[in-house]
């Protein structure tokens, strides 16, 4: 299993209000348990029929490509400390505008 997994560009827009998801890579061949921490990425825009996101850019810089994570239903796991640490400090709104797309536009 290809991880398609690396540090990304922080992308501009505001998106404060954008819903997060907690994200983790899937287990498997290649992937190690220390690499499958919780990180929170903005939820997907809907895209026209057919066009999933190119990648799921968490608030960390992260990127997760489609496939490759789950999508978690609740807390659990091992979280990303610089995840967490954005999204609860008070300039949490700030980074997330930095890191985030806008919301309705297109990944």
């Amino acid at each position: 299993m290809d991880t398609v997994a690396v540090p990304g560009q922080p992308m501009t827009g505001d998106a404060q209000t954008a819903p997060l998801l907690l994200v983790r890579l899937r287990s498997g061949p290649g992937v190690r348990e220390t690499q499958r921490m919780v990180h929170l990425v903005a939820a997907p825009v809907p895209q026209a029929i057919g066009t999933p996101p190119a990648v799921l850019p968490a608030l960390c810089g992260f990127t997760v490509a489609p496939g490759v994570a789950e999508v978690l239903p609740g807390l659990g796991g091992m979280p990303c400390e610089r995840c967490m640490s954005h999204s609860a400090s008070p300039e949490g709104a700030r980074l997330r505008a930095a890191t985030l797309p806008a919301v309705g536009s297109a990944w």
